[in-house]
């Protein structure tokens, strides 16, 4: 089942209406789980992992990005504050984190 423009806990619903599978992000299937009549088939596979980044991009080839706002929230993301938030972030409604930090944190 494709997500067909719609969002994703309407295409779990869909999905669950008619047993059928789909690919979907961990956050969304936990937080419908409870009014869903499906499973989670596989996970844990590296080719299934939804990695997010952030990069800075080049201040003179596009002059109007916040550069100082940029770096100061690209340093938040790598500051161990913000990893505990990530970390631990939906545990107490899940019983389960909703994203995994990389094992080591880039310098």
């Amino acid at each position: 089942m494709w997500k067909r423009g719609r969002g994703w806990g309407a295409t779990l619903r869909i999905t669950s209406e008619k047993q059928a599978h789909t690919l979907t992000d961990r956050s969304t299937y936990l937080s419908l789980q409870k009014t869903l009549g499906s499973k989670i088939l596989l996970e844990g596979d590296p080719l299934l992992l939804n990695k997010y980044s952030v990069m800075l991009v080049n201040p003179a080839k596009h002059g109007k990005v916040n550069t100082e706002g940029a770096k100061a929230f690209h340093a938040w993301l790598l500051s161990e504050e913000a990893r505990t938030l990530i970390r631990d972030y939906g545990k107490d409604r899940f019983g389960q984190p909703l994203f995994f930090l990389d094992p080591v944190k880039p310098e």
